[in-house]
Parts: structure tokens; C-alpha cells; sequence
């Protein structure tokens, strides 16, 4: 019998779609007049600005969650046709950037639960432009199974969101410099569970991510919930 879905796909969500960010960063929520200053120096921009497909080596710190104050290496380097973020003994993500410029997740392993969700049609991460009316929404069938066997152990439907939310300065070693923050909205249903996330992305121009949020709930059986949250920043 399968494992039930609220354990085994749980820790997968929990890592999932974090990519690496530059140096750790709090950055508050711009006022809007703020914002709108930004807003008119600061866009449109284009994912390969916001997201360099670069080599990349470091180490995150989780600043919040339930392995808060665990660092955890990291490296981002292309592989075939895609580019993969592996975090050592946590996760691993495969992403592509298609002709149109859009930048688009294909697969993603939890490496401690040993489960693998491949999104049967890639799930935007940034698209191609980014402006300040940017909002897209997509569906698509999931497949969950084990990396040691082929066989499927889940199907299931992730439907998704992503909005431009607004930019804010936020001081870097190069100075102080806008970030463009996007949120990801998901919902992936599974046999017997549910879960629902919010992601919030935060980019430098012509450096790449420098922060991830993640607020998931998962629902159990329809009688069990549970909520976490989480933040990682990489160190400098």
C-alpha cells in the first residue's frame, strides 16, 4: 500500500521552488509612493535579468521554519537543456528557460523523503517580461513517485499564480538597489490531501534571487491541517 500522500509529499512542498539568493536580506514592503518611483525606473524587466542562468556556488541559511539557523550548501549549474539547483541532502530543482524567454520548472526532488514531482506541463517561474500589471495563472497534471522505483505513486492537478507585487530598495554590496519581488500562488490535490502555497520571490536585477518565503497548509483526509512557514537567505 502507498504511502499516505500527507507524509511522503510533504516534505517535498516544503523545499520546493527556491532558488539561489545573492547575500541575506530583509527586505520591508515599499510605501507606495515608494514603489511607484521604482515602478516608473524600474520596468519593464526581463527574466534573464532577474535570473541569470550563471554557475552558481554558496550556502543558505534558513531564517525561518523548522530547520531555522540550518545552513545548507548549494550549487546551480546546467544540465543538459536545463539548469538545476541541488540544496546537498535537501532538494534538488530543474528548471528551463523556453524560446519565448520564460523561465519554467520541470521537476523537483525532495533528496531526505526520496519523493520526485514532475510537472507535466512546466509551472512559470518568471515570465519572459515582468511589469507592473504581470499576472498569470496556469494548470497542470503532477506525477509523485519514488527516484529508486518508475512506478507513479500519486497523480494529481497543481493549479497556479504568479503576480508582480511591486519593488523596494534594499541595500546590496553594490549599494542600495531595487528588488523585484513576484508571488506564486499554488495548489497541488492530491488523493487524500491538499496543499496550498504562497511564495514570495524576491530578485536583484542582474543578480538573481536574493530571498524565498513559503506559507503552505496542508490538508489531510479533509480532517487534518497543518501550516509552516518558511524563509531562506544565502550567506555571504
Amino acid at each position: 500500500m502507498p504511502e499516505h500522500p500527507g507524509r511522503g509529499i510533504r516534505a517535498t512542498i516544503l523545499v520546493a521552488l527556491i532558488v539561489c539568493p545573492q547575500w541575506p536580506v530583509s527586505v520591508p514592503m515599499a510605501s507606495a509612493d515608494t514603489a511607484h518611483v521604482d515602478l516608473q525606473a524600474s520596468l519593464p524587466v526581463t527574466a534573464e535579468e532577474l535570473m541569470p542562468l550563471e554557475v552558481r556556488h554558496g550556502v543558505y541559511l534558513v531564517t525561518e521554519g523548522p530547520i531555522q539557523g540550518r545552513q545548507v550548501p548549494f550549487t546551480f549549474e546546467p544540465h543538459g537543456d536545463r539548469w538545476v539547483l541541488t540544496k546537498q541532502e535537501v532538494a534538488r530543482h530543474e528548471l528551463h528557460r523556453d524560446r519565448q524567454g520564460n523561465l519554467l520548472i520541470n521537476r523537483e526532488t525532495d533528496l531526505r523523503e526520496d519523493r520526485q514531482i514532475d510537472y507535466v506541463s512546466p509551472v512559470m517561474l518568471i515570465p519572459a517580461t515582468v511589469d507592473r500589471d504581470t499576472s498569470l495563472t496556469g494548470k497542470t497534471r503532477v506525477t509523485v513517485r519514488s527516484t529508486h522505483t518508475p512506478s507513479v505513486t500519486y497523480r494529481g492537478i497543481c493549479t497556479w499564480q504568479l503576480d508582480f507585487i511591486g519593488v523596494a530598495p534594499v541595500e546590496t554590496p553594490a549599494g542600495t538597489r531595487p528588488v523585484y519581488r513576484l508571488r506564486a500562488k499554488r495548489e497541488i490535490r492530491l488523493p487524500l490531501a491538499q496543499i496550498s502555497m504562497t511564495i514570495d520571490f524576491e530578485y536583484v536585477r542582474g543578480t538573481g534571487m536574493v530571498a524565498t518565503s513559503v506559507d503552505q497548509v496542508i490538508h489531510s483526509l479533509g480532517l487534518f491541517t497543518e501550516r509552516e512557514r518558511w524563509r531562506l537567505e544565502q550567506l555571504p
